[in-house]
């Protein structure tokens, strides 16, 4: 029974673990609870029970955990992640020894609260206890990375011995492989993973369907609309009022212009969980519309959110807000005190884009080099990097930097793809009075017709 309840546990952690016009499928109005989700609610009765009759169990508090993390999961609700904490660490005061599923669980909640150094700590004890499991080396990367630490992380993945033992295992592969831009293994083990679970007998749709939602993030990143949305379409298909894939397909929406699907499908994610990041995107897709009333109210909503959300520090809201001007010196203090435990490539890259924001390039560039020197591939990332760089003044450095973004992924962020073509196009500029004039007309004319593209775009 144990090994399920791991197993329950490590898939939990695996989920949560970053132009051709297909048919629109309809969004719903409104969001029932899935049978699923009903499955759940109804099992977590039973064992919860079972916690009061025996206060004295390990198993019964275990089992009650990974359910309430499992549903959590699917609803966006914080508590559930407060109640596997509570449950995980009661079964463990009651028994150490072969309960590894309470320990699993225990770092997943502690992920879901953003305290990723506990989560690190217990990922350490179970690889210690069970060097041969390669979950274990999983998880232990995964808080490594949201750590920052990517040595210890690429020790801990390259550990594994075995990368399609379990779906776990898979998709926490899968990510290390993505942000060291290997994308086609990393879309190669999550269609892996996906095709094993759809063959486990009672595997839950929404499950399934986020392998489809990480294939179609990535798939958007390379550019590839196409396949986005075909990945997409099947995930909604399989379940169909899943908030994750009706964010994802919000977020397809708004690469490719689509602002009136943006807004309905991110409207429809967020009717069920009011998730901050979903909200920036139907915000972004009404202010592009020009209903500023509905932008604002979209705004207001990601804030609240955010206040009460686990961590310090929202990255999406934070650079939605520093796209804007907005909130800069707050944020920018709320970069500093993040990188005193998190010194992850991520928040280096939201300190560089506050400083330079804050009107500091040099302390912007700093930053930036460190989160570059991992060599990870993250186009917002090569975007902010190009602008911080010509910025501070090193000309080749930026105009390289962008030209690589633009090259890397010109769909996910069209706000700064528009961005960098104008910036480019300054640079080119700025070379005219050293042409001759066949040439200044010649290069006149492509900055032209770019423009025309920018505006089209």
């Amino acid at each position: 029974m144990f090994g399920g309840v791991v197993a329950m546990a490590l898939a939990a952690i695996a989920v949560g673990a970053y132009r051709a016009r297909q048919p629109v499928e309809r969004p719903p109005s409104a969001v029932a609870r899935s049978t699923e989700l009903q499955r759940i609610d109804g099992e977590l009765a039973t064992w919860t029970n079972a916690v009061r009759m025996d206060p004295y169990s390990a198993m019964f508090p275990a089992h009650a955990a990974a359910l309430h993390l499992q549903r959590g999961r699917l609803t966006g609700d914080y508590r559930d992640a407060i109640a596997a904490e509570s449950l995980s660490r009661r079964s463990l005061a009651h028994r150490t020894q072969h309960n590894a599923a309470a320990f699993v669980t225990l770092a997943a909640s502690l992920l879901e609260q953003h305290r990723f150094g506990e989560a690190n700590g217990v990922a350490r004890q179970l690889v210690a206890g069970q060097p041969d499991v390669d979950a274990y080396h999983s998880l232990l990367g995964e808080t490594e990375l949201e750590l920052g630490n990517y040595a210890l992380a690429h020790r801990a993945f390259s550990a594994i011995r075995t990368p399609s033992a379990t779906l776990s295992t898979m998709a926490g592969l899968a990510r290390w492989s993505e942000m060291r831009g290997d994308d086609r293994f990393a879309l190669s083990l999550l269609r892996t993973a996906r095709r094993a679970a759809e063959r486990r007998p009672g595997e839950m749709r929404e499950e399934i369907g986020w392998y489809y939602m990480r294939e179609a993030d990535i798939e958007l990143r390379r550019g590839r609309t196409r396949a986005a949305a075909e990945a997409l379409q099947a995930g909604i298909a399989l379940a169909p009022t899943d908030y994750r894939l009706l964010a994802a397909r919000s977020r397809l929406a708004a690469a490719r212009g689509e602002w009136h699907d943006a807004a309905r499908y991110g409207e429809a994610s967020v009717f069920n969980v009011l998730d901050p990041t979903t909200l920036v995107v139907v915000a972004t897709a009404y202010g592009e519309l020009g209903d500023t009333t509905k932008a604002h109210e979209a705004e207001r909503a990601a804030d609240a959110s955010v206040r009460g959300q686990a961590g310090s520090l929202h990255r999406a809201w934070a650079m939605y807000q520093l796209d804007r001007g907005r909130l800069v010196d707050s944020i920018t203090d709320l970069a500093r005190r993040e990188l005193l435990v998190r010194r992850d490539v991520q928040t280096l890259d939201l300190l560089a884009w506050a400083e330079l924001k804050s009107g500091r390039p040099q302390e912007a560039r700093r930053h930036m080099l460190e989160a570059l020197r991992p060599g990870f591939v993250d186009p917002s990332m090569m975007y902010h990097a190009g602008f911080v760089h010509l910025a501070s003044g090193d000309t080749v450095a930026g105009e390289a930097m962008l030209q690589r973004a633009l090259s890397t992924d010109r769909r996910s962020a069209p706000h700064y793809a528009r961005d960098a073509r104008a910036a480019l196009d300054r640079v080119d500029a700025a070379r005219d009075g050293r042409r001759t004039m066949a040439a200044r007309t010649a290069a006149r004319a492509r900055r032209a017709a770019r423009s025309l593209v920018r505006q089209d775009s």
